[in-house]
C-alpha cells in the first residue's frame, strides 16, 4: 500500500540528478536508518558534517526539520522535508527545502539562486543476499525559476560530491550497526 498526499511534481526543464549506492544490507535495514530520527542523526551529512534531527514526523504530511553542523557545532545549515509519499519497503518522496531554525523556508547559504524547494524521491531496491541499492533522484520543484534551474544543472559535480560523503557516512554507520 502507497499512502501519498497532494500531488507534488518535479519540474520538466531539467533532468533529475541521481545518485545510486549498493550497501551490504538488507532493504528493511536501510530503510529504516533513512526513517527513524535516531539513526538519521547519526550519518545524514556531507562529508565532515555533523548532523542532528530537531522534529521528526514520519507520515505523509509530515515533516522533518534537520540540521548540519561543523563537527564543532558552528557554521548550522538547517533544512527541511515534508513527506509526500510514503510506501512501505520501497519508496519516500518528499519536498526538501533550505531553512531556517524556525523550519521556515528558506534560501541555500552559498548559492541565494538555488531552487527554493527540491522534488526527492529515495527508492530502496533489493537485491537478494542481504544487499540493497539505494537511489535518490533530486529535482527543482516546478515552481522553480530558469535562473535557478540553470544553477542546479551547473552544480551536478558539487552534488555528487555531497551525496558521496553522505553515502559514505551511511555506509559507515550501516557497517557500525549490523
Amino acid at each position: 500500500m502507497t499512502t501519498s498526499s497532494q500531488p507534488s511534481k518535479p519540474t520538466n526543464s531539467t533532468k533529475p540528478h541521481i545518485v545510486t549506492r549498493e550497501f551490504e544490507a538488507p532493504r528493511e535495514l536501510v530503510r529504516d536508518v533513512c526513517t527513524q530520527p535516531g539513526h538519521l542523526a547519526a550519518w545524514f551529512a556531507p562529508g565532515g558534517r555533523k548532523g542532528s534531527v530537531k522534529s521528526f514526523d514520519f507520515r505523509v504530511g509530515g515533516m522533518i526539520h534537520y540540521c548540519q553542523t561543523a563537527p564543532d557545532g558552528s557554521d548550522p545549515v538547517w533544512g527541511r522535508a515534508i513527506y509526500t509519499e510514503i510506501s512501505p519497503k520501497h519508496r519516500i518522496v518528499y519536498m526538501q527545502s533550505f531553512s531556517d531554525e524556525s523550519a521556515n523556508i528558506g534560501s541555500h547559504p552559498m548559492a541565494p539562486g538555488w531552487p527554493r524547494v527540491m522534488h526527492c524521491i529515495y527508492r530502496f531496491e533489493d537485491l537478494g543476499k542481504n544487499r540493497t541499492r539505494f537511489t535518490v533522484e533530486w529535482t527543482p520543484a516546478d515552481d522553480s525559476s530558469a535562473e535557478s534551474i540553470a544553477l542546479f544543472d551547473s552544480a551536478r559535480a558539487g552534488m555528487d560530491g555531497g551525496w558521496k560523503g553522505t553515502l559514505d557516512n551511511l555506509e559507515n554507520y550501516i557497517k557500525t550497526i549490523r
